[in-house]
């Protein structure tokens, strides 16, 4: 066999092997399928027989070896090529939320009926001209929060949030997130906490255990 015959049928034999790999097939299963005869093509010319198991095997590992090569790929790099989309995405968000604010010409044109008790005396047509002011599309507000919140996942930058304690008094870290709260809403929180605190310096743990003792 020329060696361009041998690299064809190379090339064959890994496209098949490729193809039953991806389609969940065992090693073992895909020596089966080529050692049918419609798949001669991919039998040792020499012999005219089908390849044996290790040779598929081997096969398998070449095909292994060579993806890993062309995908492998850094963290550093993956993150880096996100982030510039990302951004990207957000300045043409930017833009397109400054545009949905602007200005909008309004012409409305009226149409006036003819005149009372002189149905000949025909009607005169009215051209108004207004600014309507817009507030923004806050659905693209919205987007560009959400690609912001990817690009902090994208570094590690969402530590979790540091909330007090109602019941301690004290910094803790939590997974709870209290942003969504208003600000009355924070208000009263923080309030319960100064109640709860004032509350526990107030009675002293031996005056506690006292009180609980039976009266004589």
């Amino acid at each position: 066999m020329s060696a361009a015959a041998n690299k064809f049928q190379t090339h064959a034999r890994e496209e098949f092997v490729a193809e039953m790999r991806c389609k969940g097939y065992t090693v073992r299963r895909i020596a089966q399928e080529i050692a049918k005869p419609e798949n001669s093509h991919l039998w040792n010319k020499k012999t005219g027989k089908p390849i044996p198991f290790i040779t598929v095997q081997k096969i398998c590992e070449r095909i292994r070896e060579r993806y890993k090569a062309n995908t492998q790929i850094s963290v550093e790099t993956l993150k880096q090529e996100h982030t510039a989309i990302l951004e990207r995405s957000i300045t043409d968000l930017r833009d397109e939320f400054e545009r949905s604010r602007q200005a909008q010409v309004m012409q409305k044109k009226k149409t006036s009926e003819a005149g009372a008790g002189n149905a000949t005396k025909p009607g005169f047509v009215q051209n108004e001209i207004g600014q309507k002011t817009m507030i923004g599309d806050h659905s693209i507000l919205n987007e560009l929060r959400q690609h912001l919140a990817d690009i902090r996942k994208i570094w590690g930058a969402d530590a979790p949030i540091k909330t007090e304690s109602l019941l301690s008094g004290s910094m803790q870290v939590t997974g709870q997130d209290l942003s969504s709260l208003s600000d009355e809403e924070l208000e009263t929180l923080r309030a319960l906490q100064q109640k709860i605190s004032a509350g526990s310096k107030a009675l002293p743990s031996d005056q506690t255990a006292a009180s609980s003792e039976p009266s004589v």
